[in-house]
């Protein structure tokens, strides 16, 4: 993977996190779906960034894993299916599993079919936002500075 490639998939996971993610927790919250508030602004440790913020930025990273696991000769309509389903299941087996017991939650949410249903959906929907994102702008910059370029002498 390419630096390039890799700050595309960084900022597709980003803007996907602030757009689709918390969007969609906020649909949920306002019909009373889940308790959890979007866009919250509350510091986190150990840098005190805004919580958002150190959610978007683990959504980057995200974005990266990705964009290593998907193949990139899938179709942009299957990129985006495949990055949806990357995300139900990576970042909520992950979340569920591993994070909330680090934080002294119950593993799954205790086996709360909400927890893990309203962790899917998010998920899922920020994974087709970030294929989309990352297919948006690899596609805008395809023709503009290729991956590689190839000469005589080898690839530069």
């Amino acid at each position: 993977m390419t630096l390039r490639r890799a700050l595309v998939a960084y900022v597709g996971g980003f803007l996907a996190t602030l757009t689709l993610h918390q969007g969609a927790l906020a649909l949920m919250h306002a019909l009373g779906w889940t308790d959890r508030v979007p866009f919250v602004l509350q510091p986190t440790p150990p840098f005190g960034l805004p919580q958002v913020i150190s959610l978007a930025l683990w959504g980057g990273v995200w974005g990266i894993v990705m964009m290593a696991a998907l193949p990139r000769a899938l179709a942009n309509t299957s990129y985006i299916v495949a990055g949806s389903v990357f995300g139900a299941l990576l970042p909520s087996a992950v979340a569920l599993l591993v994070v909330m017991p680090l934080k002294g939650l119950p593993m799954a949410g205790g086996g709360d079919v909400r927890i893990i249903i309203t962790s899917l959906i998010l998920n899922g929907l920020w994974g087709a936002g970030a294929a989309l994102f990352i297919d948006l702008f690899g596609r805008a910059r395809r023709g503009a500075v290729p991956d590689r370029v190839w000469t005589d002498a080898g690839r530069i």
